[in-house]
């Protein structure tokens, strides 16, 4: 029986080495991740208008690198993005604070669209026509007190 301990030896030494590939991976994984969001949080400061992630250029990979190394050696996502911002300055940030003059960049399209719904409902109302009533309608026909009679009379006889 030494080849199934052999072999039970061999499985066991392949199933300890292995072991700890999976949690490189998922580790592997939130770096990327991690690193995914924060390119699609800042602007490139090399290709004008774009974001960091769609950006072409050799020094924006270089950029995106340096960013996943960091992440790889512990920085966090808030340490990295005040780097790029005391590297860059704050116009590469993609979404704006909601401090200070970055605040109307959040309130002027709220604004904007509670406006015009508000305007625009307004001029439905105003537009939709008004209904005459029945009393209305008979009396623009102008019936006369003998029509008129008939129909009283026929409606006192249903």
């Amino acid at each position: 029986m030494p080849v199934r301990s052999i072999w039970m030896t061999a499985v066991a030494m392949t199933v300890l080495a292995t072991a700890g590939w999976g949690q490189e991976r998922k580790s592997e994984t939130e770096v990327d991740r991690e690193a995914h969001v924060i390119y699609n949080s800042v602007l490139s400061p090399f290709c004008p208008g774009f974001m960091l992630i769609n950006c072409t250029s050799s020094k924006a990979a270089e950029l995106r690198d340096e960013i996943r190394d960091m992440l790889a050696a512990g920085r966090t996502r808030s340490e990295i993005m005040d780097t790029l911002y005391a590297r860059y300055g704050e116009e590469i940030r993609a979404i704006p604070k909601a401090e200070g003059f970055g605040l109307t960049a959040w309130l002027v399209p709220g604004g904007v669209l509670l406006t015009s719904g508000l305007l625009i409902t307004f001029w439905l109302m105003r537009r939709r026509a008004p209904r005459a009533s029945p009393v209305e309608v008979v009396e623009a026909d102008g019936l006369d007190a003998e029509k008129q009679a008939r129909i009283d009379e026929e409606l006192a006889n249903l």
